[in-house]
């Protein structure tokens, strides 16, 4: 199974927004193979969703920084609240996994949520 989907994203502020599919698998685990391209971005910032492991709350997106190599700093997590443009495409994200999003152990609700866009 895939721990983690990731799409580069236009924004001032983020370069990409990464799903977390595996809701079993920490997230320090997902994420630690995950290298994003920052060659001439000025945002060395990406977006965390985590919607499949806390549902949809304040916990949901968690930005962290991105080394000038890509790699994820660990120390440098924030809870965010996106903008709703931002949600609508991470909800769109997760609709592309419909399975895994049926499959997990969010109650109903959450799950129609998550497909709403």
């Amino acid at each position: 199974m895939e721990k983690t989907i990731y799409h580069q994203i236009t924004d001032h502020n983020y370069i990409g927004v990464v799903t977390i599919l595996d809701y079993d698998v920490s997230v320090k685990k997902c994420l630690s193979d995950i290298s994003v391209n920052t060659r001439n971005k000025s945002a060395r910032k990406i977006i965390v969703d985590l919607a499949l492991k806390v549902g949809d709350n304040e916990y949901r997106f968690v930005a962290y920084n991105v080394t000038d190599d890509g790699k994820i700093l660990w120390n440098s997590n924030a809870y965010i609240t996106p903008g709703d443009d931002i949600v609508r495409l991470a909800n769109s994200f997760i609709a592309q996994k419909k399975e895994i999003l049926m499959n997990s152990m969010l109650p109903n609700a959450a799950k129609v949520s998550l497909l709403q866009n």
